[in-house]
Formats: structure tokens, C-alpha cells, sequence
């Protein structure tokens, strides 16, 4: 049975800059032809070199998963090189893979994306004032921002859903605690 593996590959390398653009569509091109599916190459990004996102239909006799994304990731590497050899294209070495089967591919593209919130929205979605949303994070009662915003800060949707969950909220005002001595 045939599958289907979506492969991104990212190598090591120095920029954008140091490799020219038609180089980086050329491994693109190369890769369709010697077998990936939908190849598209970049470069630069978080490692520096070039990358490749392509897919590659497999055929498989073993039930062990391991044993198949094993091979499915040596002749991932074995096109990449092959296709930046046979173009030219400059790497120091392959800094990350991510193989993936159809059906988690068709599950990622599917998900919604991560909801994001300030202080209003916070406000809003807790049913208190923004004010009150400010008290909250002054007492370190609510979950980190993900960033600080000149508008303020910005949490994300996940983080306030479990912030909620476990929110032990009384109704009305707090009453300073004493100390007796």
C-alpha cells in the first residue's frame, strides 16, 4: 500500500544572502525530477540554509512505524543532497527533518489556529473589568503574556481556557486579611 509522507528539511548555512535565488529554485526543481513530490526550496530561515518541503509515496511491507520513518528519512536526506549536489547549491550539514504522514498533515492543516487576546478581549472572556484583568496579573494570579505589546499584553487563548478552568473566582469584593499577633 502506497503512503504518503510530507518531509521538510533544513539545513545549516550563511543566509539568505549567500546563495543566489534561481540556485534555490533549481534544488526545487531537481527534486521533483528525481522523484519528491510538490518540492519547494528555500533559504535562509532560523538555520541559514537551504530547505526543502516535498513529499515522498512509499510503499511499505513492515507494520513497524519506526523502521518505516527510518527509511522514509534516509532517502529524504539522500534526494536533498543528491538534488543541492547535482544544482550546486552550498550546505554545512542538515539541521533539522520533520516527516509526517498524510493523515497528521491533513489533522495539522485542519486545526484551528491559536486565538490571541489583550486585556479587553482577557476582560471579556473572564467577565470581569480590565481593571480587575490587571489586578489578576499584578497578584500573579494569571497565566504568563506571550508578549508585551505597546497596546498591552497579549495572552493566548489556550493559556486563558486553562486559566479559567482552574480559576477559583469568588463573587464579590476581597476582604484584606489581618494578621493577629
Amino acid at each position: 500500500m502506497d503512503h504518503v509522507y510530507s518531509v521538510t528539511i533544513d539545513t545549516w548555512g550563511e543566509g539568505a544572502e549567500a546563495v543566489d535565488i534561481e540556485t534555490v529554485a533549481e534544488v526545487g526543481f531537481t527534486l521533483n525530477a528525481i522523484g519528491a513530490e510538490g518540492a519547494s526550496a528555500s533559504v535562509g530561515g532560523l538555520t541559514g540554509g537551504i530547505g526543502a518541503v516535498f513529499g515522498i509515496v512509499a510503499s511499505h511491507d513492515s507494520d513497524d512505524d519506526w523502521e518505516r520513518y527510518a527509511e522514509i528519512s534516509r532517502q529524504a536526506v539522500h534526494m536533498f543532497v543528491n538534488a543541492c549536489d547535482k544544482v550546486g547549491a552550498p550546505f554545512t550539514g542538515v539541521a533539522h527533518i520533520d516527516i509526517s504522514t498524510e493523515r497528521y498533515t491533513d489533522l495539522e492543516l485542519e486545526r484551528e489556529p491559536e486565538g490571541y487576546a489583550g486585556t479587553a478581549e482577557v476582560a471579556d472572556y473572564l467577565h470581569i473589568s480590565k481593571q480587575r484583568v490587571s489586578e489578576l496579573r499584578r497578584e500573579g494570579r494569571m497565566p504568563s503574556p506571550v508578549a508585551e505589546l505597546r497596546a498591552g499584553p497579549v495572552w493566548t487563548q489556550s493559556s486563558l481556557k486553562r486559566f479559567l478552568d482552574g480559576w477559583d473566582r469568588t463573587p464579590g469584593r476581597r476582604r484584606a486579611q489581618r494578621e493577629d499577633n
